[in-house]
């Protein structure tokens, strides 16, 4: 198996690699920022690369290119990450010389069979989570937690099942690093909102954009990206607009959780779910 290093500031994100790489074997390599992934690259010579696009400091594309201008690492793969999966960030990623390209949130299939068609000699990696996520398996219902009048899911904890695995405790310990995640960069966000500072607001609704799709958060995921382009187009105006219909949505999201959390049997069984939800 590989050692493969992944570059990643979300915490969830980095959660959700290390989950699935391990599961198949493979040793992984953490660093939250594209400097300090670097300095790791040069230092510990992994196998291969997953580097997120947008990173604080440095962006991935920009480390990218130092990446492959060494002579140290120049031969590492590197499978570029973004949550957007558009032809132009597939066109920029290339010319950065990345070898590969995938789209947030990570799919078992799809990250296990990049990774093995990159790895010299590789063997092909089986390419299920440890239960069979793809088997109907009771679930939570999260009718029952939403407030009345509300069209739509906070949370469908079948999303996250489809990328993990039907394991309970698995599930709640990721949504529950989800959650305090989120908590922290909701008020990020809204400070950032209140003082009119567009650029920060966009870079704060990116990190949390992917994460809230991987969760089966869709409605606040969708949020994100509204508020992302806000922020990137500088429409202090449109974050102020967009920021209570956030909050609402994030409360919605929260009080779900909270309530799942509560009574952990409703996905399956009872369980302790650790307090270490560093991802790094």
């Amino acid at each position: 198996m590989a050692r493969v290093l992944v570059i990643e500031d979300n915490p969830v994100n980095m959660k959700l690699a290390r989950f699935l790489l391990g599961n198949v074997g493979h040793t992984v390599l953490c660093a939250a920022d594209a400097e300090s992934g670097l300095s790791m690259a040069y230092s510990e010579h992994p196998d291969l690369v997953l580097m997120d696009f947008q990173l604080p400091g440095m962006d991935g594309l920009a480390a990218t290119v130092l990446l492959k201008q060494h002579p140290a690492t120049a031969a590492i793969p590197v499978i570029a990450l973004t949550a957007m999966a558009m032809q132009a960030d597939r066109e920029r990623s290339r010319l950065a010389g990345c070898d590969a390209y995938i789209a947030k949130p990570l799919r078992y299939q799809e990250l296990y069979a990049t990774i093995n068609a990159l790895l010299p000699g590789g063997t092909p990696a089986e390419a299920t989570p440890p239960t069979d996520a793809l088997t109907a398996q009771p679930g939570f219902d999260g009718a029952a937690v939403i407030a009345g009048g509300r069209d739509h899911l906070a949370v469908d904890v079948s999303v996250l099942e489809s990328l993990i695995g039907h394991d309970p405790a698995v599930t709640l310990d990721f949504l529950r690093s989800f959650q305090i995640n989120a908590a922290k960069i909701a008020l990020a966000l809204k400070a950032a909102c209140v003082e009119g500072l567009p650029l920060q607001a966009a870079r704060q609704a990116h990190k949390l954009k992917s994460s809230a799709y991987t969760m089966g958060a869709a409605a606040l995921g969708g949020l994100c990206v509204e508020m992302e382009t806000a922020g990137k187009s500088g429409c202090v105006e449109a974050l102020k607009r967009l920021l209570p219909r956030f909050e609402q949505e994030l409360a919605a999201v929260d009080g779900f959780l909270a309530a799942l959390l509560d009574r952990p049997g409703a996905i399956g069984v009872s369980v302790d779910i650790p307090d270490d939800h560093d991802a790094h």
